[in-house]
């Protein structure tokens, strides 16, 4: 079995070891790591702390598949119905490890992926009291900014939120 090394950081859990599934033996594995991060997330970002009341589940997917031609490397799931019996969440996420793997993340990225994927997890309905998915902040194609800039709200939100990303890597 491939698996990557996790790497440690001062102050932070070990974070998931990417394992390398076969999709015909074992197509989605839970990991105790993943449900640390998970965890861990949960506690660390007050946007996220909603969620310590609620059965999110995490799991690794043997092969995450392409959509729209792009690689999918993860998904978040309401979970309903006789799923929902015997899944025994509210919400299922899964993370891609074939692409993982094969991207080489790194911790910071998985991480960031997993965080990513829990903002799909909103609450919905007329009391604001059953799971729902909440969709993207911004949707664009590069051909469209280039050719008409930052025509619309969510684009010229979206220019402030990654010239502050900018500035953090610096």
């Amino acid at each position: 079995m491939r698996t990557r090394t996790p790497e440690r950081r001062a102050g932070e859990p070990v974070a998931a070891v990417v394992p390398d599934l076969d999709p015909d033996e074992e197509p989605f594995a839970a990991a105790e790591d993943l449900d640390a991060l998970l965890a861990h997330l949960i506690q660390k970002h007050r946007e996220l702390n909603w969620l310590s009341e609620w059965r999110v589940k995490v799991l690794w997917k043997a092969e995450g598949g392409m959509s729209r031609g792009k690689v999918t490397l993860g998904r978040c799931t309401m979970v309903t119905g006789l799923l929902k019996h015997f899944a025994d969440c509210d919400w299922l996420i899964w993370l891609a490890a074939d692409h993982c793997l094969e991207l080489e993340m790194t911790d910071h990225q998985v991480e960031a992926l997993l965080y990513h994927e829990l903002l799909h997890c909103r609450l919905s309905g007329r009391d604001g009291d059953r799971p729902g998915i909440r969709g993207h902040d911004a949707e664009l194609f590069f051909g469209e900014v280039n050719r008409y800039g930052l025509w619309d709200e969510g684009l010229s939100d979206l220019a402030k939120v990654m010239a502050r990303a900018e500035e953090m890597e610096k």
